[in-house]
C-alpha cells in the first residue's frame, strides 16, 4: 500500500552473589567490560532449558496499560518490565526492528536499513531477506529467502557455537521477521505464504517441510488444515476507545464488524487471514507444534523458540491502534499468550524457561483520531500528505533543472524504503554531479512545511543531538537512501489507515519484559532498548558473545535500587 512506501513498511545478568566481596569484584568488571562477563557467569540454580522470544509486530507500549486477564497480565504483573524501553534506531520498520532483537547490534552494523533498499552498486531494489542463490527458493513458495544479507550473528548462533546440540526455531506471519530472528544457523524458520495460506520455509534450511508442518497446513488449510475452525467472518465488539466505524480507517476488508476471513478463493482467504487475529492464532498454533514435535527444552541443552506475531501490524495499518479491531486483537492475543505460557509451565515448569517479550516498533495514531482529540501536530489540516503532487512537483523541477529538453527525470530519482535514492549513472549521463543533484532535491523537499529534514549522509555522520544519533544507528553505507525524509511529527502519507517508520516516540516506544527463570519481577524506569535483548539473554544463560555489541546487558536478578536501575 502507498502508506508504507516511504517511511513505513523503529535486559541481563543473573549472578548468584554470596558475599560483599563478590559484589565489589563483579561491579569492577561491569564498569570496564560488561559483555566479557558472560563466559564467567555460573548460575547457582539449574539452567533453563528453553529461551522463548516473543515479538509483537507494531505494539506500542502504552497499549498494554489496559486491563488484561491472561498472558499479558502474567508478563506485566510477574515479569521484569522496562517501562521506558525504546528502539535505538530511527527507521522504525519491521525488518530492522526484528533484526536488532537478537543480534545486539543496531541496523547500521547488521546491514539492514529498512524492509527494502536500493543497493548503490547495482542500483537494484533489494528485499531485506532476499537471496540470489537458487538454493534458497521457498519450499511451497516462489521467492528466494535467507538471512545472508545480515552481516552479523544472533543469539541462536551464539547458542549453537556454545553447544551444537542447542535447537533454534523461529516462526512468524512474515518471512523477514522469522528469518532475522532465527539468525544464520537456525534449524528452521517458518512463515505464512500470503498466496496459498500455508506455512512454508526455504531451501536455506531444509529440502522439504517436516511431516508435522505439512499436517498442520493440511491438503487445504480451510478444509482439513489449521484454518478448518476459523469462522467465515471476524466478529468483534464496538471497542472502548471509539466507535467501530471511524473516519480514516481503511475499507479494504470493511470498516466494521464482521470482516471476511475464510470467504472467497484461496488467495483471498490467505490475505484475509493475514489481516485478522487468526494469523496469530495460526502462528502460535504452529509454534506449539514445533515445541512439542521438536521436544524443545526437553534435553540437556538450552533451546531457542522465537515467535513474531503479525496481526497487530496488519490490523493496526488498516484501522489504527485505538480501533475496535486492534483492541479485540490484543484481547485475543492475551488469551493466546496465556495458553502458551500454561503449556510451557506444564511441560518445563515455571522456572524451566525464560521469556523475552517486546515489539519491533510502535505506530502512529490515525490523524483523524488525533484531530478529534485536539492534539494533531502535523501542519497539514488533516494530517495526511498528498504524495502524488509532491512526486510530480519533484520530477517536474528535476526535469527543468537537469534533464531538459529530452531527458526523462524519473530514472534519476527513485523512492526506496526510507527515502530517495539518486542514480549515479543517470546523473553522469546528464553531465551533472551527484552533489549538485542531491543538494537541489534536498532544498526542494525541505521547502515543504511538512518535511522536518531530508537527511544526507554528511548530516547523519556529523550532526549532533539525539535525532542524528538515531539516524546513525539506522544508516548503512551503500544501502541507505541518499536522502532520508523525516516528516514532521504526526504527518503521514495519504490514503487510509496509519503507519510507522519515523523516529518519533510513538514509533519507538515499545514494551520490554523478561519473565521466568531467575528473573526478579520489577517495574523499572531505567533506559532500555530492544538491542539489549540479545546480550541480556546471552549473559543470563551464560553464553559468550563473539564481540562487543551495541546493546547493553540488563540486570535481571539484582535487587531493585539506584545501582541496579542505572544503565
Amino acid at each position: 500500500m502507498i502508506r508504507s512506501c516511504l517511511l513505513s513498511d523503529q535486559l541481563s545478568w543473573v549472578i548468584a552473589l554470596r558475599s560483599v566481596s563478590v559484589i565489589m569484584a563483579m561491579s569492577l568488571v561491569l564498569v570496564f567490560s560488561p559483555l566479557r562477563l558472560m563466559a564467567a557467569t555460573t548460575p547457582s540454580l539449574p539452567q533453563p532449558t528453553l529461551v522463548v522470544v516473543i515479538v509483537v509486530d507494531q505494539l506500542r507500549a502504552d497499549l498494554l496499560q489496559r486491563q488484561y486477564q491472561h498472558g499479558f497480565a502474567r508478563l506485566m504483573g510477574e515479569g521484569r518490565v522496562y517501562e521506558k524501553a525504546q528502539l535505538g534506531h530511527a527507521v522504525s520498520t519491521t525488518c530492522p526492528g526484528h533484526a536488532v532483537v537478537l543480534t545486539g547490534f543496531h541496523p547500521s552494523k547488521i546491514g539492514i536499513p529498512s524492509n527494502s533498499f536500493i543497493d548503490e552498486q547495482s542500483g537494484e531494489l533489494l528485499y531485506c531477506v532476499f537471496d540470489d542463490d537458487p538454493g534458497t527458493l521457498e519450499i511451497g513458495g516462489d521467492e528466494q529467502r535467507s538471512p545472508r544479507i545480515m552481516r552479523v550473528s544472533t543469539l541462536g548462533d551464539w547458542m549453537k557455537t556454545s553447544d551444537p546440540n542447542s535447537k533454534v526455531f523461529s516462526l512468524s506471519g512474515k518471512d523477514r521477521a522469522a528469518i532475522t530472528l532465527g539468525g544464520q544457523h537456525a534449524d528452521a524458520a517458518y512463515w505464512f505464504n500470503r498466496k496459498t495460506g500455508r506455512f512454508i520455509s526455504s531451501g536455506y534450511y531444509m529440502t522439504e517441510l517436516p511431516d508435522y508442518v505439512a499436517k498442520f497446513n493440511g491438503s487445504d488449510p480451510v478444509a482439513d488444515g489449521y484454518m478448518k475452525d476459523f469462522p467465515e467472518r471476524w466478529q468483534h465488539g464496538p471497542g472502548s476507545q471509539r466507535e467501530d466505524d471511524f473516519p480514516g480507517e481503511d475499507d479494504e476488508l470493511g470498516i466494521s464488524s464482521g470482516h471476511p476471513v475464510t470467504l472467497g478463493e484461496t488467495r483471498s482467504i490467505a490475505a484475509q487471514v493475514f489481516q485478522s487475529p487468526y494469523i496469530d492464532e495460526a502462528t502460535l498454533g504452529l509454534a506449539l507444534e514445533v515445541f512439542r514435535e521438536e521436544q524443545l527444552g526437553r534435553g540437556d541443552s538450552i533451546d531457542l523458540l522465537a515467535i513474531s506475531l503479525s496481526a497487530a501490524d496488519t490490523i493496526g495499518h488498516l484501522y489504527g491502534p485505538n480501533s475496535a479491531e486492534a483492541e479485540d486483537n490484543l484481547n485475543r492475543l492475551d488469551t493466546l499468550l496465556g495458553t502458551l505460557l500454561d503449556e510451557l509451565d506444564q511441560a518445563l515448569g515455571k522456572q524451566g524457561y525464560i521469556v523475552a517479550f517486546t515489539a519491533d516498533h510502535g505506530v502512529a495514531d490515525l490523524p483523524e483520531w488525533k484531530k478529534r482529540q485536539g492534539n494533531l501536530q502535523c501542519s497539514k489540516n488533516d494530517g495526511r500528505i498528498e504524495l502524488l503532487p509532491l512526486a510530480f512537483q519533484l520530477y517536474w523541477k528535476i526535469y527543468w533543472e537537469f534533464t531538459f529538453p529530452f531527458g526523462d527525470p524519473r530514472p534519476m530519482v527513485s523512492f526506496s524504503g526510507a527515502g530517495l535514492s539518486i542514480s549515479r549513472d543517470s546523473v553522469r549521463q546528464h553531465n551533472q554531479t551527484f552533489e549538485n543533484v542531491r543538494a537541489y532535491i534536498e532544498s526542494l523537499l525541505e521547502a515543504n512545511d511538512f518535511v522536518a529534514n531530508a537527511w544526507t549522509k554528511t548530516e547523519i555522520e556529523h550532526n549532533a543531538g539525539p535525532e542524528a544519533e538515531l539516524m546513525r544507528h539506522s544508516y548503512v553505507a551503500g544501502r541507505s537512501a541518499d536522502l532520508i525524509v523525516q516528516f514532521h511529527e504526526g504527518c503521514m502519507l495519504p490514503g487510509a489507515g496509519t503507519t510507522h517508520g519515523s523516529l518519533y516516540h510513538y514509533d519507538r516506544h515499545i514494551p520490554l519484559v523478561f519473565y521466568g527463570w531467575k528473573v526478579k519481577p520489577a517495574l523499572l524506569q531505567q533506559p532500555a532498548m530492544s538491542v539489549d535483548i540479545g546480550p541480556t539473554l546471552a549473559n543470563h544463560i551464560g553464553i559468550e558473545v563473539p564481540q562487543v555489541l551495541d546493546g547493553s546487558v540488563l540486570l535481571l536478578a539484582e535487587p531493585v535500587g539506584p545501582e541496579a536501575d542505572s544503565r
